[in-house]
């Protein structure tokens, strides 16, 4: 009779912890998934030595209250004048050693509502970069550069194009990757 009535409170124990779980504030203010989404980083990188102004975007209010952003990966970013222009977008300016090393980091945003967002990648290397200009969509209107570099460029429309003119020898072959995130 004993162990019954031991079993019997334990369940009710169990029952009412359960209860009281699930409606705590903690529970019932779980952040919804598309708050915890980094949407874009741009530009997507810097070079060596140099100081760059970055916007970083999200989704539905996430980054509303955001407090910091965390780089990952190799030593060399030094983030500051972190500002939230609203809900949904976030501008700071990435300092970025001359002697940091060339390869991919790992920027998050912490606080906002969902506490820590994913991840998008920002790119340190020794090239110069360029952020793509508004009015180059046709070989008339293309962008002059001066190679080598890295452009930094967004897709605003569906079917955009961006056209760049840049100097070159006869023999000379220029290389042209194209990453996209």
């Amino acid at each position: 009779l004993t162990d019954a009535l031991e079993n019997e409170t334990m369940k009710q124990l169990l029952c009412c912890l359960a209860g009281t779980m699930l409606c705590s504030p903690a529970a019932l203010a779980a952040p919804d998934y598309n708050q915890m989404i980094l949407e874009s980083v741009f530009p997507h990188g810097g070079q060596q030595g140099t100081s760059v102004v970055v916007e970083l975007t999200g989704r539905e209010g996430g980054l509303k209250g955001a407090t910091d952003i965390l780089v990952d990966g190799a030593p060399g970013i030094t983030v500051s004048d972190v500002t939230v222009d609203d809900k949904a977008r976030v501008r700071a300016t990435f300092t970025i050693a001359r002697d940091a090393v060339p390869g991919r980091r790992m920027i998050r945003i912490k606080g906002g509502q969902a506490g820590l967002t994913g991840f998008r990648w920002f790119f340190v290397g020794p090239l110069p970069e360029h952020i793509e200009g508004k009015d180059n969509n046709t070989p008339a209107t293309s962008e002059p550069v001066t190679i080598p570099l890295v452009v930094n460029g967004i897709i605003e429309r569906p079917l955009d194009q961006d056209c760049f003119r840049f100097q070159a020898k006869a023999g000379d072959t220029p290389v042209v990757a194209v990453m996209s995130h």
